[in-house]
């Protein structure tokens, strides 16, 4: 049986949506957790959920919050609902615990479908939560009338413009501008200009800023020797930059400090994705879960899963998902969780029609629940598993009910 927090059930309890009234945001972001009985083991991997951009699931725009998750769909959608404007989409919330998923508007006199909406955000991308709030970005990429870094509460009310991108961006010679990531307190933005190559006009990187979501910095601050900034693990922020060493090219991994700019070196990339630690790295390799020890450079298996062909582990706090990275009618559409004992739980075939890998329908996990969708171009959160149910030979594939 599932055993709530204490500070799961207050976070829970916590008053989310109040109409329009003011309230104070500025709350601990108490990670939420729970206990099922088929985990075991000693996990590396910790509960850090909130304000992280995390591997395998930082494809589609997602926050975990205490209470709930927030999405944006993409403005392009087949599915006939109202996820999206002419020139904008909307915030969704799903309540922990909850399988309906609403737009983030608790006002009475709204119907939820234009501008005016407290859900509304003009081409929004890159949601994080930090702090008590919501941050996005508003209008990135070329051809847009703005781009500005937004600050919203976690109801959806009180849209503050923090930074204004894209006058900063022509300020400095640009023409565009791209938010990389929104990660550790900071929005990190890439400049661009339009030059002349050949008969074309092309979009040219120029380089990249960083800039504090607490409003602390007069002005952006260029970023210096970042490397490519990949995803959190834990409290390992991963950078990969490319070395050369005796003559031989690879690709370093790096444990990123953005506030002190620094960067701690953990091992060459073994050219597989995968959740890299402080000491040690895990991924999936010939049909086995496999670790890395940095100190050795050693790989060991820790269990062989009798799989063949191409697959993609995920590490989250309790369990491992493996997931088939092949495509077509012939493709492994079963979802094999271990827990941290390297033990098969259960094994989840996912019945629903999709048009993507098996690894990309997986889209965002909690304590309680792994999130999923049935595609990767336009994927929106549209079926959930309760982790709660692994284990008991009775687990669903359960179906959202959407705005």
């Amino acid at each position: 049986m599932k055993k709530c927090s204490l500070l799961l059930l207050f976070a829970i309890l916590l008053p989310l949506f109040a109409g329009c009234a003011n309230r104070n945001t500025e709350t601990a972001d108490v990670e939420p957790t729970a206990s099922y009985n088929w985990m075991a083991g000693e996990s590396p991997v910790p509960n850090r959920r909130i304000g992280a951009v995390r591997h395998g699931i930082h494809i589609v725009d997602h926050a975990v919050s205490p209470t709930g998750v927030y999405f944006i769909p993409p403005v392009i959608t087949d599915h006939g609902d109202y996820s999206a404007t002419e020139d904008g989409n909307y915030i969704w919330y799903v309540e922990n615990g909850s399988n309906e998923i609403i737009k983030l508007c608790g006002r009475a006199d709204c119907t939820h479908n234009s501008s005016d909406c407290n859900a509304y955000l003009y081409w929004g991308r890159n949601l994080s939560y930090y702090n008590g709030y919501l941050y996005a970005v508003s209008g990135e990429g070329p051809y847009k009338e703005s781009c500005t870094l937004e600050r919203i509460d976690p109801d959806g009310s009180n849209h503050t413009t923090l930074f204004d991108i894209l006058k900063f961006t022509k300020e400095n010679g640009g023409d565009y501008a791209y938010c990389d990531m929104i990660i550790e307190g900071y929005c990190l933005f890439s400049l661009y200009r339009w030059e002349v190559s050949g008969d074309n006009i092309v979009g040219t990187w120029m380089t990249q800023y960083q800039y504090k979501l607490d409003g602390s910095m007069k002005e952006p601050k260029k970023t210096e020797g970042m490397g490519s900034i990949s995803y959190q693990c834990g409290d390992v922020l991963l950078s990969l930059t490319e070395e050369t060493k005796d003559g031989k090219q690879y690709t370093a991994c790096w444990d990123l400090d953005i506030e002190n700019e620094t960067k701690t070196y953990l091992t060459e990339y073994p050219k597989i994705p995968g959740w890299f630690g402080e000491d040690a790295a895990f991924y999936f390799k010939d049909g086995a879960i496999v670790r890395l020890d940095y100190s050795s450079g050693k790989e060991s298996v820790m269990v062989n899963t009798g799989l063949e062909g191409e697959y993609y582990a995920f590490f989250f706090p309790d369990c491992i998902i493996v997931a088939s990275k092949e495509d077509g009618t012939d493709a492994d559409r079963n979802l094999y969780f271990y827990n941290w004992d390297f033990q098969l739980v259960d094994t989840v075939e996912l019945t629903y029609p999709y048009k993507c890998w098996t690894q990309f329908t997986v889209i965002a996990e909690t304590a309680e629940r792994i999130f999923l969708s049935d595609t990767f171009v336009d994927a929106q959160p549209l079926y959930y598993i309760n982790k709660s149910e692994l284990g008991t030979g009775n687990v669903k594939v359960h179906a959202f009910v959407l705005p």
